[in-house]
């Protein structure tokens, strides 16, 4: 989440990959989105180590972030540029990217903000991969509106377990499903 909120304070566009996808479909995304670099972390570095592009191991640079500035950054973006490219499923040949601009990125936050009659205590759950859509309204909605995410870990049981998980702690007051 926070690497999320990084490239787009810093004008760049995040391609989010699932973690636990096939190699190939890692290697295909990471190519065919044209990435600058790659941003993991020790436990999954071994999953993009074929990438010829460069690998920023999140967990080496940890110590190196903590001295550095938290004043914001004077950048302006463009509403056409584009926010973030999420890849569809392939379930009809090789997975499709669907290019999201800064522009509908923000008509979708105001849009939520109504929709789900947000305040500032406002708590989604986020219990996905970063690659599935719905990722999106879970993070950036609440984190761009002054709520909070509470992120819950991968659960090897399946999504099922987690979800049964986020009711049973009740410290969240919105949670996305797909039907």
């Amino acid at each position: 989440v926070v690497s999320v909120l990084a490239i787009m304070k810093l004008g760049g566009t995040f391609v989010p990959i699932a973690s636990n996808q096939p190699p190939d479909r890692i290697d295909y995304i990471i190519s065919n989105s044209n990435c600058s670099h790659v941003l993991t972390n020790k436990i999954l570095k071994n999953n993009v180590e074929t990438i010829e592009i460069p690998i920023v191991d999140l967990s080496s640079i940890k110590e190196g972030l903590v001295n550095q500035s938290s004043d914001n950054l004077d950048s302006k973006q463009d509403d056409n540029e584009l926010a973030y490219v999420l890849y569809t499923s392939g379930s009809t040949g090789n997975p499709k990217g669907v290019l999201i601009s800064n522009k509908a990125l923000s008509n979708y936050v105001f849009w939520g903000k109504d929709y789900y009659d947000f305040s500032n205590s406002s708590s989604f759950a986020l219990f996905t991969s970063i690659g599935f859509d719905l990722t999106i309204t879970s993070t950036l909605l609440p984190l761009f509106c002054g709520g909070r995410v509470i992120v819950y870990k991968e659960n090897s049981s399946g999504p099922d377990t987690a979800v049964l998980d986020v009711i049973k702690d009740n410290l969240v007051n919105v949670i996305k499903l797909t039907p």
